[in-house]
């Protein structure tokens, strides 16, 4: 059997577990950091509006299907449709008219008393007012962006 030279074998046994612990060491790292990127993405699952997108898209997000005048009731009604594959998360909305005055709607009205339609849904509201003949147009926004705007017809 041949003298084998134990003390460079230790040298080689050594290097080799340096450089297997190294690389379990960079292979956690970067498992973590997937772990981190994935978790913080997930928060995401429901994206935030956004409005230049929303603007361009072919089908839009949320539209006026109705705006009108009636005259039994005095009241202005506007119906919403929101686009069955909209995924975007809005909570609150504004009904602009011309004549300056202006009305929101948010989900944290609670009891149901204005919420924003669901994807899919159809809404009808409802606007009373002395002065409903003054009202000539509505424009539909969601924050500071403009969705959607329509002439007040007679029903």
């Amino acid at each position: 059997m041949p003298n084998l030279n134990k003390k460079g074998l230790a040298e080689t046994v050594v290097t080799i577990s340096l450089i297997a612990i190294t690389l379990i060491a960079v292979f956690l790292s970067v498992g973590n950091m997937v772990k981190i990127f994935a978790a913080k993405s997930n928060i995401q699952i429901s994206p935030e509006f956004n409005c230049i997108q929303t603007q361009t898209a072919l089908n839009p997000e949320l539209q006026m299907t109705k705006a009108c005048r009636n005259a039994q009731t005095n009241k202005i009604e506007i119906t919403l449709t929101r686009n069955a594959l909209s995924n975007s998360q809005i909570d609150s909305l504004t009904f602009a008219f011309d004549d300056d005055s202006a009305f929101s709607c948010s989900d944290s009205c609670g009891e149901g008393i204005c919420t924003v339609p669901a994807s899919g849904e159809t809404k009808t509201y409802f606007f009373s007012s002395d002065n409903s003949q003054n009202k000539n147009s509505v424009t539909l926004n969601i924050e500071a962006c403009e969705l959607d705007r329509a002439n007040i017809l007679d029903c």
